[in-house]
């Protein structure tokens, strides 16, 4: 993953378009119609969180999800981050701060805060490797 080192994005005024996304319903292809100015884009990976994500077996829910978004074809899809929601990790302290698309493999990698960078398989919801 290449970092943009130093550059940040501020947005002084709301943003031209939004929509709502439904994250309530993991693992089902959802149909959505992207507002125009999105209908060029052929993806878009967005961290959130998800209701329909079970806790832990201590109670404990993180409820982290990947959405992929594919606006040209207007559908997204929730992948749940099994290996994140279920690792004994401290949820206050540590978590998924970004994921990119390497452009070389096309797998999905990320980076968090106090974890290690990581690589998801092909399924988008488990660790291949982490670093």
């Amino acid at each position: 993953m290449q970092r943009a080192v130093g550059v940040r994005l501020s947005l002084t005024d709301p943003p031209p378009v939004s929509m709502y996304l439904n994250t309530g319903v993991v693992d089902e292809n959802i149909s959505a119609v992207f507002p125009k100015e999105l209908q060029a884009i052929d993806e878009l990976l967005i961290l959130c969180n998800s209701s329909a994500i079970s806790a832990r077996n201590d109670g404990t829910n993180a409820n982290l999800a990947l959405l992929v978004a594919r606006p040209q074809q207007s559908s997204y899809q929730l992948f749940p981050q099994d290996w994140f929601n279920s690792s004994d990790l401290d949820f206050g302290y540590q978590w998924v701060t970004r994921v990119a698309r390497d452009p070389q493999t096309g797998r999905v990698r990320g980076e968090g805060f106090r974890i290690a960078p990581f690589e998801l398989d092909d399924t988008l919801r488990n660790v291949a490797w982490a670093s």
